[in-house]
């Protein structure tokens, strides 16, 4: 299920507008390997504050009107954002764009369709709690603290 083009902000994304699209490709390739550098998971969410849902997935940052996403599934247990790379030339780049009114660059479901050959993520985004929805304590996570060394004084801990 996609939502309208209104109630999808997406950042870095060369498909969106009427700018010289290669030009914007290569800031948004140079974007999402930073962030995807710089954290230990494909995704994460950011927050879930005034009636705005914010999360990460593969470096590209989404801002969805909560109540909008919510009202949608609210026969469900759990909502997942899933994206797809496409190939273009050299860069990887978000697969979608504004059709009509509708953004195409990130689908919302019920299943995890994480799919590393096909260069598709998803990030479960919410689940509920009896009638709340909440967002998973493992959809928090940026970094695998198993894979860090701390120094203190001196000493690594």
């Amino acid at each position: 299920m996609n939502l309208y083009s209104s109630s999808v902000k997406v950042y870095p994304s060369a498909r969106r507008g009427a700018t010289n699209a290669y030009s914007r490709l290569l800031s948004e390739e140079a974007m999402t390997r930073l962030i995807n550098t710089l954290i230990d998971y494909d995704g994460f969410v950011i927050s879930d504050d005034n009636n705005t849902l914010r999360f990460n997935i593969k470096g590209f940052y989404f801002e969805v009107e909560l109540d909008t996403l919510t009202d949608e599934f609210s026969a469900e247990t759990s909502i997942y954002g899933t994206i797809q790379l496409t190939q273009f030339g050299d860069f990887w780049e978000l697969d979608g764009q504004d059709s009509g009114n509708v953004y195409t660059g990130i689908d919302f479901g019920t299943t995890d369709e994480t799919s590393y050959a096909d260069k598709t993520y998803s990030l479960k985004l919410l689940e509920k709690s009896g009638s709340s929805w909440i967002i998973p304590n493992d959809s928090k996570r940026k970094f695998n603290f198993a894979n860090q060394s701390f120094n203190v004084d001196g000493g690594t801990i």
